[in-house]
């Protein structure tokens, strides 16, 4: 492309052609690439005002799929995946900014968040698995100590937990279960302490705890953590890079 010097030619009723250019008021380049009837063909390429390469794309054939990948300012690869029709489709990866490793993984269906969204600690270990269906959380959701051992079972059914729900100490023995019913807990629940030995039992009828007491309630704080943070996986930026913008 750096050899091209005829660039920013419009035909057939103002549609851009051929190679084009495009520059902030301050002279730095935003992107380059190449149109057909006015829809970007094959690489284009996005920047950073310093100049940093921002996006990475290749417009396929079919006018309508384009490979992506992303990059941060500090020029490490930000995520990768597929846009058809201006949606994320198929499977999409992230990286994590400070280090040089997968984050997390997700598979898209036109859009729509659809299949596992895997996330990884910097050994290339599994933290977490969230499944989804056409949009929703449905399915199991799992999450895993750095050792692999299990730290937290659950289950959705179409955005809301429900079903049994068990939370793990570091040594494998559980901490924490009970049932959740529509995203309240529900009947008895049980704590344990480190060697599986029962600490506590709490009745809830539609979230509402029968016998929580200070101690009870103590531990149970580690639960609420649990919920508040229940199936996010924070995703990297990509507003200000976005492929439409054009």
């Amino acid at each position: 492309m750096s050899g091209d010097t005829v660039f920013n030619h419009t035909y057939k009723m103002g549609m851009k052609q051929g190679y084009w250019i495009k520059k902030d008021d301050q002279g730095n380049l935003i992107y380059r690439g190449f149109f057909k009837d006015n829809l970007p063909t094959g690489e284009f390429i996005r920047y950073y005002k310093d100049g940093t390469v921002k996006s990475l794309m290749n417009y396929l054939p079919d006018r309508k799929t384009v490979e992506v990948k992303h990059y941060y300012a500090n020029g490490k690869l930000a995520a990768e995946g597929r846009y058809y029709n201006q949606q994320k489709d198929g499977e999409w990866r992230y990286y994590s900014y400070y280090e040089d490793f997968l984050s997390y993984r997700e598979q898209y269906n036109h859009g729509v968040k659809d299949g596992e969204s895997i996330k990884y600690y910097p050994d290339g270990k599994v933290a977490e698995v969230l499944n989804w269906e056409d949009g929703k959380k449905h399915g199991k959701w799992l999450q895993y100590f750095p050792d692999g051992g299990p730290k937290l079972k659950a289950h959705y059914v179409k955005n809301k937990l429900n079903g049994p729900f068990a939370v793990y100490h570091l040594n494998g023995k559980k901490e924490i279960e009970g049932i959740y019913k529509n995203d309240l807990r529900d009947s008895v629940w049980h704590t344990y302490d480190l060697l599986g030995n029962l600490k506590a039992t709490i009745t809830y009828t539609n979230g509402i705890a029968d016998n929580e007491d200070e101690i009870t309630r103590q531990q149970m704080h580690l639960l609420d953590s649990l919920e508040k943070n229940k199936g996010k996986f924070a995703e990297p930026d990509l507003n200000s890079i976005d492929f439409r913008k054009r």
